[in-house]
């Protein structure tokens, strides 16, 4: 502000109240107003300070919280935890205390807003590497999917290394080279790398070599499903042990020892019908039913005897 502003404030509303003050009544006086001045700025500030206080005790313990892997509601009882130990330890710090906000929402909140700041913080590191390296790796998670582990390390201009976990990809699809090599670029997209600096045909050999780890790890798999799925050909009641009996590689039980202990119909062999067919013929021509079942032949309902073929004549022969 200018002088003569100030000075025209003074005496347009100040100078009747403080013109009756001179010399060293007059600087105790000026010292007690600045006193004041102070005092009242020092409440503003340590308010502040409280406040500020306040909010970074709340993104430590959320970030604490998602170090843990704890739930999101874990916030509130670590306050009641924290409001129990200040009223024992320091009842006047409660209030303190109780203006850390730990609410579920605000909870992730905090924890939202880290990663983000995570996130600056990695694309400005990756942003001034002069020289870089990736390393991926592939697992299988409780639900089958494949994700795909991503990780970065650079070296800036002040030779100052950083090794950092990039992202982790689910493979949700095929995991063949280029499902792989796309996933990969994305996850450097998003970071800025800047691609001038990458050797491109050594990130493929990379992918590759990753890609043939996983071919073996579907080939097991795929062996696995066809061992699995020829036990399960056999239906529970064939899945039978028999003690002093030798396991032979490939045996059916069912057909071993069930079917050779249930009797099987005796069918007519070639020669046995052909015997017989004449008189079927015959019978059916006279305008009789007559029919095979099984080792039998009947007219009318009438069982016709079998023949056995060294009982035929050379003639019916």
């Amino acid at each position: 502000m200018k002088e003569y502003n100030i000075k025209r404030h003074y005496e347009t509303h100040h100078r009747e109240r403080y013109e009756r003050f001179q010399g060293e009544a007059r600087k105790e006086k000026i010292n007690e107003l600045l006193a004041g001045l102070k005092k009242q700025q020092n409440v503003f500030t340590r308010s502040r300070e409280i406040s500020d206080a306040a909010v970074k005790a709340s993104y430590l313990i959320a970030n604490k919280i998602a170090l843990a892997s704890k739930p999101y509601a874990e916030g509130e009882f670590v306050k009641t935890c924290m409001l129990t130990a200040a009223e024992m330890v320091c009842p006047e710090k409660r209030q303190a205390f109780a203006n850390i906000s730990l609410a579920r929402n605000t909870v992730a909140d905090r924890i939202s807003e880290l990663a983000q700041d995570l996130d600056c913080q990695m694309a400005q590191k990756v942003k001034a590497f002069v020289a870089f390296s990736v390393a991926i790796d592939e697992s299988t998670d409780i639900t089958d999917v494949a994700q795909l582990a991503i990780f970065i390390r650079g070296v800036d201009e002040s030779l100052t290394i950083t090794e950092e976990f990039l992202d982790l990809v689910p493979m949700t699809d095929t995991t063949t080279a280029d499902d792989i090599f796309s996933a990969l670029v994305c996850a450097l997209d998003k970071v800025g790398v800047d691609w001038t600096r990458a050797d491109v045909e050594g990130l493929k050999e990379d992918v590759h070599a990753v890609q043939q780890v996983t071919s073996v790890h579907e080939k097991r798999i795929t062996e696995l499903e066809a061992k699995l799925n020829d036990q399960e050909r056999y239906h529970r009641r064939w899945n039978l042990r028999l003690y002093g009996v030798p396991d032979e590689e490939g045996e059916d039980l069912r057909r071993k020892w069930w079917t050779s202990a249930v009797p099987r119909p005796d069918f007519l062999d070639k020669e046995t019908r052909n015997a017989l067919w004449p008189l079927i013929e015959t019978a059916r021509k006279e305008g009789k039913r007559a029919f095979f079942v099984g080792a039998r032949a009947y007219i009318d309902g009438k069982l016709i005897k079998r023949i056995e073929p060294s009982q035929l004549t050379s003639e019916e022969q």
